[in-house]
């Protein structure tokens, strides 16, 4: 079985620019998620695809393969699975059986989480996805009119609501002749549920806060991709 990390990282972000070159404990964002799929014994190449020449210049000195992006796969509409199949049917010569997809802007990933999607996606032939998922139990609602309309009761208690399950964003794992062959980005999605006190989506300034914060509180679990570069 062959395996390829692909990290889709564009230049044109607006609400913290240049976050994927942003400097985090001395290394760029994006060094992070290659330094996860690098460390993985199971991922046989990992790729940066960006429409940014200076993204794929540190993707390069980081020890990835960079590969450009056309101007239409780097707008605001642009999905990551949309990006990792281009590169999948337009610039890879060998075909992998699966393809990772890893976002850089959830930069922390347990050297184990790679390897275990990989794993529960290979012993299971009917999925076609696995992807870490993390879960909160809302009191939620909609506002109609100016109105708040409740989900739930106001004697609700918070332990008796549903959990809502959402991507944690720091995983995908594709198996690749069912989805990006046939262009089908969920088909049977297996999830790994992580922890939501970890999650991290760098989306604004205040994000940076909250990844020093989980960084420090579970340093033993990352430190091992700061010390790749050392």
């Amino acid at each position: 079985m062959s395996n390829v990390a692909i990290i889709p990282a564009r230049g044109g972000s607006k609400r913290v620019i240049n976050k994927n070159l942003r400097e985090f404990k001395g290394l760029p964002l994006l060094a992070w998620s290659i330094s996860a799929a690098k460390s993985s014994k199971l991922v046989d190449d990992v790729i940066v695809s960006s429409d940014c020449h200076n993204i794929l210049a540190v993707a390069k000195e980081c020890g990835a393969i960079a590969m450009k992006r056309p101007a239409d796969l780097a707008d605001d509409f642009s999905s990551a699975y949309e990006v990792a199949r281009y590169v999948y049917l337009n610039q890879l010569d060998t075909k992998p059986d699966y393809v990772i997809l890893l976002q850089p802007t959830s930069p922390l990933r347990e050297i184990q989480l790679i390897e275990s999607g990989i794993k529960a996606i290979e012993k299971d032939n009917s999925i076609d996805r696995v992807m870490e998922v993390n879960s909160l139990k809302l009191f939620s609602g909609k506002v109609v009119n100016n109105i708040w309309m409740s989900d739930y009761p106001e004697d609700k208690r918070s332990q008796d609501i549903e959990e809502t399950y959402f991507p944690s964003g720091r995983l995908y794992v594709y198996r690749a002749k069912t989805t990006m062959d046939i262009n089908e980005s969920e088909g049977n999605t297996s999830i790994i549920l992580g922890d939501y006190e970890r999650n991290i989506n760098i989306d604004y300034e205040s994000d940076f806060k909250k990844l020093d914060f989980v960084y420090n509180n579970y340093k033993s679990d990352y430190e091992h991709l700061l010390n790749y570069y050392i």
